[in-house]
């Protein structure tokens, strides 16, 4: 994987401190992951909260031009379109080492275009850009910072509790966990985009995402790793079952579209980002078209891959859902599901 070639080209020989206490947040301390069972590596203290400058841009129907909110100053809302009686949607972005993300800005558009909420786009670029078991660290401060947020919009408009819905991808679904993850939380729903993998994939509970984050945690799958594509450079997302709903598009990995092989694209620079990360940023493809078209990933539930294949697909005699943003966070269903797609937007097989 190539989030794993960064781990081992930024181990240093630097010595880190044990722990950082910051602010209101609480202490944080050094923690030892493992790449492989053998091969463990040191996860750093977070770095100072002005170094991951984590900032929250608003969007709601009434402005849909980002309104710019300090993740340590909620009290900025009261200048803007914040409604505390509608639903509040957090979309975050993951690991970035190449362009800046712009997903949770287009996504947030397209939620206004279907529904009236608040929503805010997580940007902590800046500690999300650099080695990657330090980026590691940092979500666990967006993390809590997120939870810290949510308490005081509550405290100010004299809230017992807020409906919120996180949306993350890659790195950014394991921050919404650590921000579920927070005494008193209570958060309503976290759709993980395909949660990373690196440094999370075996790890326990309180270390990655889990059902347990949510009352609801749906996850959807598009580049889960094999030994081949390790061997290839490929599966930047986890084989770890993540949520109550579980949604492998084409079986989690491999997605149609998508298939350059990043050793070959070496061959042209421009290309390798794309190469490596196209079935990585698939899910959040299905999930902006799913905005507009709720019926159009219908996850037949099943054993395996292999099971959903060899059965009949043209029915739902072993329960069906549909994938996406519309699913009803209240619902008692759960399991493993599993759908295909085109290779091209738009990526809805249904009816073909």
């Amino acid at each position: 994987m190539i989030a794993t070639i960064i781990i081992f080209m930024s181990i240093s020989a630097a010595v880190w401190a044990d722990q950082i206490c910051l602010d209101k947040l609480g202490c944080f301390r050094s923690l030892t992951a493992f790449v492989t069972p053998l091969n463990p590596i040191l996860i750093p203290v977070p770095e100072p909260l002005k170094r991951i400058n984590t900032r929250f841009f608003l969007q709601t129907r009434t402005h849909r031009q980002p309104f710019e909110v300090r993740a340590a100053n909620a009290s900025m809302v009261l200048d803007s379109s914040f409604d505390p009686s509608k639903p509040i949607k957090f979309l975050i972005h993951g690991y970035r080492p190449g362009p800046v993300a712009t997903w949770p800005y287009e996504m947030s558009k397209d939620i206004l275009d279907v529904d009236d909420v608040n929503c805010f786009s997580v940007n902590w670029e800046d500690g999300a850009g650099i080695r990657y078991e330090q980026a590691v660290s940092n979500a666990r401060v967006v993390g809590a910072q997120i939870a810290q947020f949510k308490a005081s919009l509550q405290d100010m408009y004299e809230k017992s509790s807020l409906d919120v819905h996180i949306i993350g991808h890659s790195l950014g679904a394991h921050v919404a966990a650590f921000a579920g993850q927070t005494e008193n939380s209570h958060v309503q729903r976290i759709t993980a985009l395909d949660p990373a993998g690196p440094l999370f994939e075996g790890a326990k509970n309180d270390m990655k995402l889990d059902s347990s984050d949510a009352k609801c945690v749906d996850a959807i799958y598009t580049d889960t790793p094999t030994f081949t594509s390790l061997l290839m450079l490929r599966g930047l997302g986890t084989n770890d079952v993540s949520g109550h709903l579980n949604f492998y598009a084409n079986g989690g990995r491999n997605q149609p579209g998508c298939e350059t092989t990043p050793l070959l694209s070496l061959l042209n620079p421009t290309d390798i980002f794309s190469a490596f990360s196209c079935s990585h940023s698939r899910s959040v493809d299905l999930y902006r078209e799913v905005i507009r078209n709720p019926e159009a990933f219908r996850g037949h539930r099943a054993a395996s891959y292999e099971a959903y294949l060899n059965g009949d697909r043209s029915s739902c005699d072993g329960g069906c859902v549909f994938m996406g943003y519309h699913l009803d966070p209240s619902t008692s269903i759960s399991g493993n599901y599993y759908f295909m797609t085109r290779g091209e937007s738009p990526f809805s097989a249904e009816g073909q």
